[in-house]
């Protein structure tokens, strides 16, 4: 069978394109997440809020966490920190970026210290997860105390966007075994019960 010109252009331009669309250097990120949250003072006077504004990216299952630290004009801001719930390892390793003096991955989220002066604000502050988001906590300490430190705890204080994972595959797994010998002894009496 003899092909047309046209028609192997329009067959080598269909590959070419299903193939991009299945590449994932070619998948389109996408914003789901993105706002600004309040993290409140100790003192709970309204002009010595830090602010955070916040993106969470999708690229194909792999989140892109940002948050810029917005000082207030009373105080300056020397670390910011958002909680996991102890989950650490919801952090890609290696992606935690920014930070003045560097950051650190502990285990209940991650620390960055930075030197932010009144009324300045922070570069950006990232970090990568596999896990989607849901809302956390976020914390800043700096000086002077008060209006430090700062947390979405305190009354007016706002929650941010953090990877905590749902309960895992080994944890369902396992009460669903735990759950079988009870099921299953149910019937046992039954049986017994019949041959009688």
């Amino acid at each position: 069978m003899k092909m047309q010109p046209t028609t192997l252009i329009v067959s080598i331009t269909g590959a070419i394109l299903l193939s991009g669309l299945f590449s994932p250097s070619a998948q389109a990120q996408t914003v789901i997440s993105n706002g600004t949250a309040t993290l409140a003072s100790v003192d709970n006077v309204t002009a010595d809020e830090v602010s955070v504004a916040y993106t969470v990216t999708d690229n194909s299952g792999l989140y892109t966490y940002d948050y810029i630290v917005q000082a207030p004009n009373s105080a300056s801001v020397s670390s910011f920190n958002v909680g996991f719930d102890g989950e650490s390892y919801t952090v890609v390793p290696g992606s935690v970026n920014g930070g003045t003096f560097g950051q650190e991955v502990t285990g209940i989220g991650v620390d960055w210290l930075v030197s932010i002066p009144a009324g300045g604000h922070s570069g950006t502050l990232s970090f990568e997860s596999y896990e989607a988001p849901t809302v956390g906590n976020g914390n800043a300490n700096g000086n002077p105390s008060p209006p430090a430190p700062w947390a979405s705890t305190y009354p007016g204080g706002e929650h941010l966007p953090v990877p905590i994972p749902e309960p895992g595959t080994t944890s369902l797994l396992a009460m669903a075994l735990l759950a079988l010998p009870l099921r299953f002894r149910g019937h046992k009496i039954e049986l017994n019960r019949k041959r009688n």
